[in-house]
């Protein structure tokens, strides 16, 4: 699957949403999911995006620069971190069974930017854990999106839940919002306050 960008004509959260581009904005011939436009201080649009296990079984969590109307990407993609560092991420157990491949797989989903009120940036990201499918951190201590990186060690959230996203709320709060339990047809959505703590970020 290729990744294009989408542009909502309005409003309201219904749409009616319309094809922004004529092309795909990731790298042809690459296979990505998740991408999450991300708007640096200097205005400069960057998506960031998951570079999927089909292509590199490391588990890359991509970037590439946008131009100011979102329509081509400018430059050249960069990886910020791999899943295969996390200290937390294991690789996926199922990897022959469902997807007839050999040796240890990884994977990136669902990436989120933060910026902390000290103007850090932490990536909130999901892969697979200890306990099935898992939300996990890494922090940019540059500012920069384009890093370096590095994982916090503990999950975010630790079971069994994850491809989170984050808002705000009417009342200003920010929040993060993933699906739960990870099993088929029960999925559901669950909401947690954000909040920053020590290192990184924890749900209350």
């Amino acid at each position: 699957m290729m990744l294009k960008t989408i542009l909502d004509d309005g409003y309201p959260p219904e749409g009616p949403f319309v094809p922004l581009t004529e092309d795909v904005v990731t790298p042809k011939g690459w296979t990505c999911i998740d991408g999450t436009v991300y708007m640096d201080p200097q205005g400069t649009p960057y998506l960031i995006f998951s570079h999927s296990f089909e292509d590199v079984p490391d588990g890359d969590m991509c970037m590439i620069e946008l131009s100011r109307d979102l329509t081509r990407a400018v430059g050249d993609p960069a990886v910020l971190f791999s899943a295969k560092d996390a200290p937390w991420a294991k690789p996926v157990p199922f990897a022959k069974e469902e997807f007839h491949m050999d040796g240890d797989v990884y994977f990136t989903d669902g990436p989120a930017v933060y910026t902390t009120g000290d103007h850090r940036l932490i990536v909130i990201w999901s892969s697979w854990g200890d306990h099935g499918y898992s939300v996990g951190m890494a922090v940019s201590d540059s500012e920069d999106i384009k890093g370096p990186w590095r994982h916090l060690e503990k999950p975010l959230f630790p079971e069994n839940g994850g491809h989170g996203m984050m808002f705000t709320d009417l009342h200003g709060e920010a929040r993060y919002v993933l699906h739960y339990p990870n099993d088929f047809y029960k999925e559901r959505p669950h909401f947690y306050r954000l909040k920053e703590a020590g290192d990184g970020l924890e749900l209350e």
